[in-house]
C-alpha cells in the first residue's frame, strides 16, 4: 500500500508543477500579447486554469506530497503544455511583424511556424529533461510549527534576504547570483506581512542545479545551512515521505546533484553559464 500512495504522490507533484507552468505561460500573455485578441483569449480562461491549480494543490496537501527532495517535470508532457499557449502565440507574432514589414518598407518571408515550434518544442522537452531542483526539507516533528517571525529571523541571520517572488534567496555577494532558496513547505509564498501573521510547519531550501556555476560546492554549503537551520529551529531534516535524511542519503543526493551537472555539459550546457541562465527560468 506504501508503494501506491508513494505512486499517486509522485503523480500529483507532477501535475501541479505541470500545470503550474501552463497557467503562468496564460498569464504571461495574457499581459504581454500584442494582438488584443489573443490577450483576451488568455485573460478568460486564465481563471478557471487558476482554479484548477488551486484544486490539484489542495490534494496534494491532503495526500502529504508536499515539495519534496528532488524535482523533475516531465518532459514530454511539460513541452505540451507550454505549447498549448505558444502556438497561438507564434502565429499572433507573425501576424504582427507581417503587419509591421511593408510600413518600414522592409522585406519580410515568415518562416515554417510548425517547424520552429516543433524545435521549440523540442527544447523544451530537452529542458525539462534537464531541469533538476535538489530540495532538503527542513520540518517540525509531531506537527509542531514555526513562528513566522522566528523564521525570518533565522533566516536573515544565515545570511537570506526576502526576495518578491514570495521566498527568502541566499545570494553571492561578489556576482548577486542566486546559489539557492528557502521556500515555504506549504503552498503559500512568504511575505513581510504573512511572516509576522502566520507559521508554518517548514520550509523547503532548493538548489536549482542548471543556473549554479559550481552546483555540487553549492549542495555541499546548502546542506550545511539546512543542518544548521534544522538544530536551530528543533526540526528535522527529512526527504519526501518525512524520513529523517542521514549520511548515505545525503551522499546519494550529492552524486545526483553531480549527475544533473554532467547531463547538462553532455549537450553542451554549462551550469551557470549564460545559456543556462536563459534556458532555465529562476
Amino acid at each position: 500500500m506504501d508503494r501506491g500512495i508513494d505512486f499517486l504522490k509522485s503523480q500529483i507533484n507532477n501535475a501541479v508543477m505541470q500545470h503550474k507552468t501552463f497557467v503562468e505561460s496564460l498569464s504571461d500573455h495574457a499581459s504581454q500579447a500584442e494582438d488584443e485578441r489573443f490577450a483576451s483569449l488568455c485573460s478568460n480562461f486564465l481563471p478557471k486554469a487558476a482554479a484548477h491549480q488551486q484544486m490539484l494543490e489542495n490534494y496534494q496537501r491532503e495526500l502529504g506530497a508536499e515539495a519534496g527532495m528532488a524535482k523533475k517535470a516531465l518532459g514530454a508532457a511539460l513541452g505540451a503544455a507550454r505549447g498549448l499557449a505558444d502556438r497561438p502565440r507564434g502565429d499572433d507574432f507573425l501576424r504582427v511583424v507581417g503587419d509591421i514589414a511593408p510600413t518600414l518598407p522592409a522585406p519580410f518571408t515568415p518562416p515554417d511556424l510548425d517547424a520552429e515550434l516543433s524545435r521549440a518544442e523540442s527544447l523544451d522537452r530537452l529542458c525539462a529533461e534537464l531541469d533538476v531542483q535538489i530540495g532538503l526539507t527542513v520540518q517540525k516533528p509531531d506537527q509542531g510549527s514555526i513562528a513566522g517571525t522566528r523564521l525570518r529571523g533565522v533566516a536573515e541571520a544565515a545570511g537570506f534576504r526576502l526576495a518578491p517572488g514570495g521566498r527568502f534567496e541566499f545570494v553571492q555577494e561578489e556576482t548577486g547570483a542566486v546559489l539557492y532558496t528557502l521556500q515555504n513547505l506549504r503552498p503559500d509564498g512568504f511575505s513581510a506581512e504573512s511572516l509576522r501573521l502566520t507559521a508554518t510547519n517548514g520550509v523547503v531550501f532548493v538548489l536549482d542545479v542548471a543556473r549554479n556555476a559550481d552546483p555540487v560546492r553549492v549542495f555541499d554549503q546548502m546542506k550545511l545551512a539546512a543542518k544548521r537551520m534544522a538544530k536551530t529551529l528543533g526540526a528535522q531534516l527529512v526527504d519526501d515521505n518525512h524520513r529523517p535524511l542521514d549520511d548515505a542519503a545525503f551522499a546519494t543526493i550529492r552524486e545526483q546533484v553531480g549527475d544533473a551537472a554532467e547531463a547538462l555539459r553532455a549537450v553542451h550546457i554549462e551550469p551557470g553559464s549564460p545559456r543556462a541562465l536563459a534556458l532555465f527560468s529562476a
